[in-house]
């Protein structure tokens, strides 16, 4: 492994630390009083999940000080490969999108959570190309036919003899 390849190893390795401890699922589960309540009301009322609702389940890292350790790594990586480097624009890219990830998560239960969420990871009605059905779109055309596979003659079982 040469010099180069090291320092990218190095910085790939920081990137993976500083992301260890960031857990979305976690942050955003529901205890099981809110889910049996949701469940209760068959899913037609919305849930009592809000800022103050969050406020008591506190993240399990630092938020601050992880969004600290990607900006000192973005700026490392800036340092050591260069504003142009290809490899180096992916990492620093990465490294903006993880404290994106925290600054969703210091956002629940408010409406920036939700846009920051969009901004990460798309919303149901982005298309993958223009002229073409929106995800939530695609998600009623699978349903659909997953609701009528059953019907399908042509993927019945054939009978044994």
């Amino acid at each position: 492994m040469d010099d180069y390849q090291r320092t990218i190893r190095t910085l790939s390795d920081r990137i993976v630390l500083a992301q260890t401890p960031i857990r979305v699922l976690d942050a955003v589960k529901w205890d099981d009083s809110i889910r049996q309540g949701f469940f209760k009301a068959k899913g037609k009322e919305m849930p009592a999940v809000n800022r103050d609702y969050y406020l008591g389940r506190p993240l399990s890292f630092d938020s601050g000080a992880v969004k600290l350790e990607f900006q000192n790594i973005e700026r490392d990586i800036t340092r050591q490969l260069g504003q142009f480097n290809p490899v180096g624009q992916i990492m620093r890219r990465m490294c903006k999108e993880y404290r994106m990830v925290v600054r969703m998560l210091e956002a629940r239960g408010t409406e920036d959570f939700g846009l920051i969420s969009q901004e990460l990871y798309g919303a149901a009605s982005d298309a993958f190309h223009a002229g073409d059905p929106t995800l939530a779109d695609l998600g009623l055309m699978m349903s659909d036919y997953l609701d009528n596979i059953d019907g399908r003659g042509d993927l019945k079982d054939e009978a044994k003899t």
